[in-house]
Order: structure tokens, then sequence, then C-alpha cells
């Protein structure tokens, strides 16, 4: 469905919310894709421009505010592949066709997914789509797939500041123990990433390049945000050097 807002509508949308900042990237506006009526520019370069000037504070200082969730359970669990089929007709199942596949060529090597945050199994709290470790680092990283039953495309905002939510909320010292006790490893700190399919964000990634989203490149920039693509074979499969970090 077309979102049909002005500018001055499509930022006052964002500004009044009430979310807390926790709660900032359930928003749906963060969703669209599109422009305004009037001035024609892209959604997600108009909410970008508000994030960065602050609905009551910049987004960084906002979303410093979110704390970490005190999850008792481990982070890291032994997942089953029983029900991985050769379809990838949603997201989650295509995350654990890449943590089985492992080493992802730019994003090092994917070693978990669907870590849960929340403090306990009735709790509320998001889902990390993907951990990779590459050097001296674990990357958490959420993931934007499109199936074909899926076509409804999310812009790109709502991933940016959903894995920077995530990274607020996670516990980083008791992630980086657990995850060094289990492999024998010595990671050191944990980076944020977006992964996106490249034919369905392509539009945007290249006007970040050109600077047309000007705003949206400032925020990733800001917020410390790593951006890869992959695109899929004929096999609907990426493969090994298939997920490239772009660089703007």
């Amino acid at each position: 469905m077309a979102i049909n807002y002005t500018k001055a509508q499509a930022r006052e949308i964002l500004a009044m919310a009430k979310e807390m900042p926790d709660h900032l990237y359930t928003l749906d506006c963060l969703k669209w894709t599109g422009e305004a009526t009037d001035s024609r520019e892209p959604f997600t370069e108009i909410l970008a421009g508000v994030l960065l000037s602050g609905r009551d504070a910049p987004i960084q200082d906002e979303l410093n505010r979110i704390l970490p969730i005190p999850r008792k359970l481990p982070y890291f669990v032994n997942h089953k592949y029983a029900d991985l089929i050769k379809t990838f007709d949603s997201e989650a199942r295509f995350a654990k066709a890449l943590l089985k596949a492992g080493q992802m060529s730019d994003i090092g090597i994917i070693v978990d997914e669907q870590v849960p945050l929340k403090a306990n199994r009735v709790g509320w709290g998001g889902k990390i789509d993907l951990v990779s470790e590459k050097g001296e680092e674990l990357i958490i990283i959420e993931l934007k797939y499109y199936h074909q039953k899926r076509n409804t495309i999310e812009g790109i905002l709502r991933p940016i500041i959903e894995i920077s939510t995530y990274a607020q909320q996670l516990q980083v010292e008791k992630f980086l123990s657990e995850y060094n006790t289990k492999y024998t490893a010595n990671k050191k700190r944990v980076s944020k990433a977006i992964l996106l399919q490249w034919n369905k964000y392509k539009a945007e990634i290249q006007g970040i390049r050109n600077h047309q989203l000007a705003n949206i490149r400032k925020l990733i920039e800001i917020l410390g945000i790593r951006v890869f693509v992959f695109e899929l074979n004929e096999d609907i499969m990426v493969t090994a050097s298939g997920i490239k970090e772009l660089v703007f």
C-alpha cells in the first residue's frame, strides 16, 4: 500500500511518536519506502534527518538510554537443522542455511543465528538474526532477506535502528565471555552490521553512495553500522564469496 504523506507530515509522525528508545525500531514509519507527496524526497532520508536532529535528543543519545537486558540464560545454544529444506521460504530458514554454510567471505564465519536477548523465556526482547566471527571481534547482524512470498520491502532505516537497539540491549561482557569459553576463543569486541539482499536495496545503496541519501549515510557513520550485501545464485543460495562489505 502506497504511503501518502507530505514531508512535514512524515517528520511529525516520527517526531511525535511516544515509543521509548528500546521500542523505536518497531515504528511502522521506519519501514516506509517511497517518497513524500510534495518534496519527492525519500521517506528514509526524511526520517533519518529527524533521528539525527533528535525527537527529544540526537539518535545516538536516545539509543544510549537503552539498558542491557539482564539475561540469565545463555546467549549461545545448540541449533538443530532437522527442519532445514532447500526452499528458503522465510528469513529465519535462510539464516539457518547461512549458519550451516559457515565461512562467508567479507563477513567472516557465521557462528550462530536467532540469538535471544530477552531476560527469560517469557520476557520481552528481540533476537539477533546472525552472529559472525572475524579476527578479534564478533559481529551481530540484522538480516534482510526477501523470499518470493514476501513482497513488502522494508526501508533501510528499519534494520539500522533495529541492530543499534539490539547492540544496546546486549550484555557485551557476558556475550563475549560465553563465546570465548564455549569455543576456546579470545574475542575482544562486538561490532554491529546489517546484511541486505542486494537486488532489494540496490536503489537505496546507490543513493547513499552518490550522497542523495546523505542523512542515511551520516546515520550509518554515527551509529557505527557495517553494511554487507549478498546476491543469490540460481539455487537461491549465497556462495562463499557472495557476501561483500560496502565502504561509503
